[in-house]
């Protein structure tokens, strides 16, 4: 899939522009509140984030930001909040979701916001350059990563950034004998309330789509995300890496994350204990991260270090 047919450019339209009108299936890990608002931002001070790690990294704002998959938008719209950059552009294949982040900027009064139509798998020209380029969750969602990457650094001014946040797991969601291994003997551990399922009945194991059924569902999901880090890391030097985990987790989250919730203390303990297991297996090296951070600079790209950045 070199670029997205009509069909499957279809699919992923209403797929993502469902998730960024606010549509959510309770099925997803990072769909948890605790998980994405706690346990994602686990490695950094409180009260901060990945952007103002990036921020610090650069040694302070931005002229230009691109954001390649932006998604709802709320990620154009936080580095305009805070200041970082008045000229954003967003680029998402599905026009739903651009409609809504579109319609969000101009309620917030955010005119530095800009946002265009491209498959990733094909990026556009004639953009000009930035001092940061951002990818939320959106990698994974790209088959031609070499030209992406390619062309990510060649968007780059002198000393630019590149940051993303990152499903860098199996591809196509093909899970390894390790992770079911582990998951399948955890996964019992739960409590039967919390494995209920939509139709009443409960999780009892795991196994792994296939990869027609991931196709069908997002024919975009995970294409080749196991390559994401090793072709990143050719053309990019690693400022700083984050491992996220959820190797274990999302797996046995999967289809019965609407029966966790951050303000019932059941909840938390099972999630505290789920994820706490994850972080041993991850630390260990018995599984490997499903998610991480990123930040790189292109291999041939300057440092840039202004006189008053702490740097990292």
């Amino acid at each position: 899939m070199s670029r997205l047919g009509d069909q499957e450019r279809e699919t992923v339209d209403e797929v993502w522009g469902k998730f960024a009108e606010g549509e959510r299936s309770g099925e997803f890990f990072l769909e948890i509140e605790y998980v994405l608002e706690v346990y994602m931002k686990r490695h950094y001070p409180r009260g901060s984030d990945f952007l103002e790690a990036v921020t610090e990294a650069a040694g302070g704002g931005f002229e230009r930001v691109l954001v390649l998959g932006s998604g709802n938008g709320a990620l154009e719209r936080a580095i305009a909040q805070r200041g970082l950059a008045q000229d954003i552009l967003g680029i998402d294949v599905s026009e739903r979701a651009l409609a809504h982040s579109r319609r969000a900027a101009e309620e917030a009064g955010f005119e530095g916001i800009r946002y265009l139509a491209a498959d990733l798998n094909r990026p556009p020209n004639g953009l000009g350059t930035f001092d940061l380029v951002f990818a939320p969750s959106s990698v994974h969602h790209v088959e031609e990563l070499e030209t992406y990457f390619d062309w990510v650094a060649a968007s780059l001014r002198p000393g630019g950034l590149f940051a993303m946040q990152e499903y860098v797991g199996p591809s196509r969601n093909q899970w390894t004998p390790k992770q079911l291994e582990v998951a399948n003997g955890v996964l019992p551990l739960i409590p039967e309330y919390f494995r209920r399922l939509p139709d009443g009945t409960h999780k009892e194991d795991i196994w792994t789509p296939t990869p027609e059924e991931m196709i069908a569902s997002d024919p975009s999901e995970a294409v080749r995300s196991a390559e994401i880090l090793p072709l990143l890391e050719e053309r990019f030097e690693v400022v700083r890496r984050v491992d996220n985990g959820g190797a274990l987790a999302m797996l046995v989250l999967h289809g019965i994350s609407r029966n966790f919730h951050h303000d019932e203390s059941d909840s938390l303990a099972v999630l505290r204990f789920l994820l706490h297991v994850d972080d041993l297996l991850m630390r260990e090296q018995v599984l490997e991260s499903n998610f991480c951070d990123v930040i790189a600079r292109p291999r041939s790209s300057p440092r840039r270090h202004p006189p008053d950045s702490k740097g990292f």
